[in-house]
């Protein structure tokens, strides 16, 4: 529910926005042991209720035809109430979290009519999501704080060369407290705890170039896109026990990534499309001490799409992972007895069919 408050003549000089959210919801969590992946004794039967409210408030002004300027404010507060439905006569626990005020200020600076430079600078906030309050291990964890931090942004986007080249450029620095960090117990059940705070600079760039568009000479498009993101994210205060671990890259983010995708269509329905992906190594526990290795993946798909009558149908085959790489998408953080490596497919193809019925 919002209200939108703005002057009749000259709307576009400013605009005031009030505005207010309140969810409501209820979760059933069972927990059972694993017998060779059948269902056996039940281990954990809960409920959890979720009640979250946010209320804000935003002033927009734009002082002259290219300048865009935005401040606004935000309170946010989240309830959650547990209880173990194999206790008897447990009563509902409860966990309130608060953020502090969470103020937001933005700036647009139109270039020209298709090029626009940008400046955020926010406070954060990110209460802990029901999966980590009530993780696979079965327990309720009231001591979960949020995370909160402060952003600063600055970017530019839009379009050059009349539309053919797509840009943005953005340079971010977040100073992030309270980090929610997962764990993994002695039985391989994970679970969240705070974990100071983290340093997290970066740099990500996308830019698409629209090579061939179709037109009444030409039935068919060419684009490729690039994208890069560089982060190289620490942590700044954390300590585990005896063990410091201050400067250490974040664990399970890699330093770089790169991907780039040339895409093909014809007007007659025909498309292919290859995509290269180079992903640095990858620390794999908190003192960084164990990595996963960077890899290159190269995918390929053609596909073909039928109208018939009101539906389409899309034929396709493609092949994944064709430079035949060893690496995973799904390694296990800080992992017990060093089972980090959850291994990807090695070269692989598929083929199928969708359809889309109107």
């Amino acid at each position: 529910m919002q209200w939108v408050i703005q002057p009749k003549f000259n709307q576009n000089k400013w605009q005031w926005v009030v505005g207010t959210e309140y969810l409501i919801n209820e979760s059933a969590i069972k927990n059972y042991t694993n017998n060779k992946g059948v269902a056996g004794m039940i281990q954990a039967d809960d409920i959890v209720y979720t009640r979250q409210g946010f209320l804000f408030t935003q002033w927009s002004f734009k002082p002259t035809q290219k300048l865009l300027l935005n401040a606004g404010i935000s309170l946010n507060q989240q309830v959650y109430e547990f209880k173990s439905l194999l206790l008897m006569n447990q009563p509902l626990l409860k966990r309130k979290i608060q953020s502090p005020i969470s103020p937001r200020f933005t700036l647009n600076y139109s270039l020209n009519a298709n090029l626009n430079l940008y400046g955020i600078i926010a406070r954060g906030f990110s209460a802990p999501s029901l999966a980590e309050i009530r993780p696979s291990d079965g327990n309720f964890y009231p001591q979960l704080n949020a995370e909160q931090g402060w952003n600063a942004e600055i970017g530019i986007k839009g379009s050059l060369l009349n539309d053919q080249v797509l840009l943005d450029v953005s340079f971010y620095s977040f100073q992030l407290k309270n980090a929610i960090v997962r764990r993994v117990d002695l039985n391989g059940n994970e679970y969240f705890v705070n974990a100071g705070a983290t340093k997290q600079n970066g740099l990500e760039v996308m830019i698409k170039y629209i090579l061939v568009k179709d037109s009444k000479e030409r039935k068919y498009n060419i684009d490729f896109t690039n994208s890069f993101s560089f982060q190289p994210y620490r942590f700044t205060n954390y300590q585990q026990g005896g063990t410091v671990f201050n400067g250490n890259p974040i664990t399970g983010v890699p330093k770089f990534i790169w991907a780039s995708t040339l895409n093909l269509s014809h007007t007659n329905g025909w498309a292919f499309n290859i995509s290269a992906n180079l992903t640095s190594r990858i620390s794999l526990n908190d003192a960084a001490t164990v990595y996963a290795e960077g890899y290159e993946l190269l995918q390929a798909k053609l596909s073909k799409q039928f109208k018939w009558k009101q539906s389409y149908f899309q034929l396709f085959v493609g092949g994944d992972n064709l430079l035949n790489q060893s690496y995973s998408l799904g390694n296990d953080i800080n992992a017990v007895g060093n089972r980090y490596y959850n291994p990807a497919p090695t070269r692989n193809g598929y083929m199928g069919i969708r359809i889309n019925l109107q």
